[in-house]
């Protein structure tokens, strides 16, 4: 069986805008989300956000 990860990037926060996309030392907060999930026995990734354009 397949497992699959979902992370909620939400970048509509009130108090701090585009929070994941922020850079911190080269990479955005999100990146250091992803890179730890490698870490995790999964095979399906998915990015959930809640940008409209």
């Amino acid at each position: 069986m397949k497992k699959a990860v979902v992370v909620q990037c939400r970048l509509g926060s009130t108090r701090l805008k585009n929070k994941a996309l922020k850079i911190i030392d080269n990479k955005t907060i999100l990146e250091y989300v992803l890179n730890s999930m490698k870490k995790v026995d999964v095979s399906i990734y998915y990015v959930v956000t809640d940008f409209i354009p």
